[in-house]
């Protein structure tokens, strides 16, 4: 059976729409929803490549089934309008899917960031939800802020161990991470130090550093936990912000 042209041309058109949106989607992704690196530590890539092959393959396929042009026009904008409500349905099961999984928080505690997505918002109380805000547009950086005095510490990991909740979401001791929480980052600073020696390239961890210009002492190296895969964070030590990561280097 030969293919007609313009079929193949209809379905074409429908296929760069539907690739345009996917190029709007990556945007929105990378931008606001999974900044780097969590667009490939925490499934924010997977999850573009499972709705663009559910979008793609959807509506151009269909397209390219029914479009002919000798079909009565009103047939033929009905069968469009219907694959066209298809698709956006698809498309829109898949972002509010994808939406729920999005990273809303990196919290650190003792030691570690935790990257925290959409769904666990529920199992923080009021305050989070304030310092994280309405917007929620892009991830934001938090830390457990433990007391100095060891003691108290030790005391307040094994209320956490015996309530079967993890340290990084008792949300009572949660600030920002600022110029107030860089006693905390400071505190695990040797044990960091220790964890680097014990990685296999940790002159190769070094190297990563300088690749982004700065001197190992310019930023705190902080081991991340995400969804996928660990990576070590880099935060400015001048305003405690993150400059950085480096990825591939096993801890």
């Amino acid at each position: 059976m030969m293919i007609r042209p313009v079929r193949v041309k209809a379905a074409a058109i429908h296929l760069a729409i539907s690739a345009v949106i996917i190029a709007s989607m990556v945007a929105l992704f990378v931008v606001s929803w999974y900044p780097m690196p969590f667009f490939v530590t925490d499934g924010g890539w997977r999850g573009i490549r499972l709705v663009a092959a559910v979008d793609i393959v959807l509506g151009p396929f269909l397209t390219f089934v029914v479009f002919s042009a000798n079909k009565p026009r009103k047939k033929l904008v009905f069968d469009l309008a219907v694959i066209g409500l298809l698709q956006l349905f698809a498309l829109s099961l898949g972002i509010w899917a994808v939406s729920t999984k999005r990273i809303t928080a990196v919290v650190f505690a003792d030691g570690f960031f935790y990257s925290m997505d959409a769904d666990s918002l529920s199992s923080y109380s009021g305050q989070v939800h304030d310092l994280i805000g309405k917007d929620r547009r892009k991830p934001v950086y938090l830390v457990v802020d433990l007391p100095d005095d060891p003691a108290e510490r030790q005391a307040i990991r094994k209320k956490a161990m015996g309530s079967g909740k993890p340290l990084y979401m008792h949300d009572d001791r949660i600030i920002p991470l600022d110029g107030d929480a860089r006693s905390e980052l400071e505190a695990f600073d040797v044990n960091i130090e220790q964890l680097i020696k014990k990685t296999e390239d940790p002159l190769g961890l070094n190297s990563e550093i300088g690749k982004l210009g700065y001197a190992r002492d310019d930023v705190y190296v902080v081991p991340t936990i995400s969804r996928d895969e660990k990576f070590f964070m880099l935060i400015s030590k001048k305003d405690m912000s993150p400059v950085g990561w480096v990825r591939g280097i096993r801890f």
